[in-house]
């Protein structure tokens, strides 16, 4: 467990940014393997309600599914605050997410997970 509430803080953002960059690399590598400077990724790479889409594709094998961050709505103690990190593991867009542990994104910041 994080020692004070600034260091779960951080452990969020860095692992919101770890994964947003990766992400966003897995475009850069798909239109630098292709050739073409904004490539449309065919639609059987990806994954269900998000075909075509390769950064969601390397989130699924990555870390078993897609991330997405929400506020908070209870009053900050700290600022700014990276927001609630949810999980969908299944990608149809009628999945309900699910929190990620903190143990989770403490390993995952660690090089652990």
């Amino acid at each position: 467990m994080c020692n004070t509430n600034s260091d779960w803080e951080y452990q969020k953002f860095l692992f919101q940014m770890t994964i947003s960059v990766a992400h966003e690399i897995m475009h850069f590598l798909t239109a630098f393997i292709t050739g073409d400077g904004r490539p449309v990724t065919p639609d059987t790479v990806g994954v269900v309600g998000y075909e075509g889409e390769i950064g969601h594709l390397w989130e699924s094998r990555a870390i078993g599914g897609h991330v997405e961050f929400y506020s908070d709505p209870q009053p900050s103690t700290t600022s700014p605050r990276a927001g609630v990190p949810f999980i969908f593991t299944d990608m149809s867009l009628a999945a309900y997410g699910k929190e990620v542990p903190e143990q989770f994104i403490q390993r995952f910041v660690e090089g652990r997970e």
